[in-house]
């Protein structure tokens, strides 16, 4: 059990051996960027590095005055609470070259990051809705296409191209939404969204027909690089992993035409395959595809080598083998490559997870109860307009998953246990106050107990704020809320 000492100590961005090692990479990728592009490229690599360095502080700082923060609990193994919006740290200098520079594609791809980044800030501060995202996606992406990036023909090397006449804007669209939600969903583990994103940038840089906005992303992400590998500091938040997938996009889209669609899956494989086998298992389970969970490819690698630091060194190397691959075939052969690679993974995580993954669809209908309860829940939470209300909706949650018991502030639901039954009771952090709830665990259950356990930390903090709306002060200070 966690105690609230523990949860009230506030994050600081401290210094530690990490950043002499980021140093270090940093000023030899500018030797490197010098000796091949030139001082100017370079330059303008360590400057983004070094804004970034200075504005994460201060980023954590705004996210801590307007509570926007990740709290401990459910799909989050960190121990005390961590600021998000450390993506303004990294569009702060990329999108400022982009307007400095001033072509149109320049700025068309500087104004969709800016608004990418402005809704996944919004989002990391009051929450946004799946479909809300995608539209902010669909209209920076409109923004690229307006100001000339363009998928006219569309090439799979070594047999040819094919014209996009009459769908291009649908394909724009479509290949900007994938890899923006691809990075975006890998951001589940300390420093892998980053580094996913600067193995992207890296190889645009090389393959790309303007390889300055590139360097300047990639010195960003070192720069902020520094606070975010594990344990982070400092998270990305949706203003900076969707950022880092738009940029993404936008810097492999404006590449030489016609577009080398082998070469960019390439170079995106890592968050692009994650993507594709995330969103099979929640159709198989029956769960919704936008849901968070801990099915992840680094969630596995996590359970089994418990190392964060072992597991990001492994993806990051396994992100740059595929982008490497990509640059040096630039044809069908490196998508052949990464298959291969992700075959070879692949097989490791079935053979690790064996009783995992036979019973996804045995438990297809379970899932989806717990999820149709997490819906009606979600939305009668947002609807309770007094504490009575509140507090019938937790006796339906606690019915409908099976708890014994189920506490928010002065609220309690007490049931009955199956005899004979493992009780297990957990505490999670509200901000300014514990939830707890206990539930019967059966080891052959794990997988669902653990999404069971993600959807209620979801749920009691969705209570809590709901009734610290309704009674205020007297809320926080403990006291009891006015009778139903």
């Amino acid at each position: 059990m966690i105690g609230m000492s523990e949860f009230a100590k506030p994050p600081v961005l401290l210094g530690d051996r990490r950043g002499p090692v980021v140093g270090a990479a940093v000023l030899v990728a500018a030797v490197a960027i010098a000796f091949l592009l030139g001082a100017k490229a370079a330059l303008l690599f360590l400057g983004a590095a070094s804004a970034t360095r200075v504005a994460v502080p201060a980023a954590a700082r705004l996210a801590l005055r307007w509570n926007a923060v990740v709290l401990p609990g459910g799909r989050y193994a960190h121990p005390r609470k961590t600021p998000l919006l450390g993506g303004l740290s990294i569009a702060l200098p990329f999108v400022g070259f982009l307007a400095w520079e001033g072509s149109p594609r320049s700025l068309g791809l500087g104004a969709g990051a800016l608004l990418i980044a402005g809704v996944g800030a919004y989002d990391d501060l009051r929450g946004i809705s799946p479909r809300g995202k995608l539209a902010a996606q669909a209209v920076a992406a409109l923004l690229l296409f307006a100001t000339g990036s363009r998928l006219t023909e569309i090439a799979f090397p070594p047999f040819g191209a094919v014209a996009t006449s009459g769908i291009e804007v649908l394909l724009v669209v479509f290949w900007v939404v994938l890899v923006t939600n691809a990075i975006n969903l890998v951001d589940g583990m300390d420093g892998l969204a980053a580094s996913a994103a600067l193995v992207a940038a890296l190889a645009a840089a090389a393959v790309g027909g303007a390889p300055l906005p590139a360097l300047v992303l990639a010195g960003a992400i070192l720069g902020f690089l520094r606070f975010n590998l594990p344990p982070a500091q400092i998270f990305l938040g949706d203003s900076g992993s969707m950022l880092l997938g738009f940029a993404a996009a936008g810097l492999l889209l404006g590449g030489p035409a016609p577009f080398n669609a082998p070469l960019a899956l390439s170079i995106v494989a890592l968050p692009v395959g994650d993507a594709v086998i995330s969103t099979m298992r929640r159709l198989l389970r029956g769960k919704p595809v936008f849901t968070g969970d801990r099915g992840h490819v680094h969630h596995r690698l996590l359970d089994a080598w418990k190392s964060p630091r072992q597991v990001l060194a492994f993806l990051a190397f396994f992100a740059g083998a595929q982008a490497l691959l990509a640059v040096l075939f630039g044809d069908l052969r490196a998508v052949a490559a990464s298959a291969l690679l992700w075959s070879g993974l692949g097989l490791y995580l079935l053979g690790r997870a064996k009783p995992r993954w036979s019973r996804i669809l045995l438990d297809r209908k379970r899932f989806r109860r717990l999820h149709l309860s997490r819906a009606y829940a979600t939305e009668s939470l947002r609807l309770a307009e007094r504490g009575g209300d509140v507090l019938a909706i937790l006796d339906r949650v606690a019915t409908d998953l099976g708890l014994a018991s189920l506490r928010v502030g002065s609220l309690r639901v007490e049931r009955p246990c199956p005899r004979g039954a493992i009780q297990v009771e957990e505490h999670i952090d509200c901000g300014d106050s514990v939830a707890s709830w206990s539930a019967a665990f059966e080891p052959k259950e794990a997988v669902l107990a653990e999404e069971r356990r993600t959807i209620l930390c979801d749920l009691l903090r969705l209570a809590h704020r709901r009734l610290v709306a309704l009674e205020g002060t007297a809320y926080r200070m403990g006291e009891p809320p006015p009778p139903p």
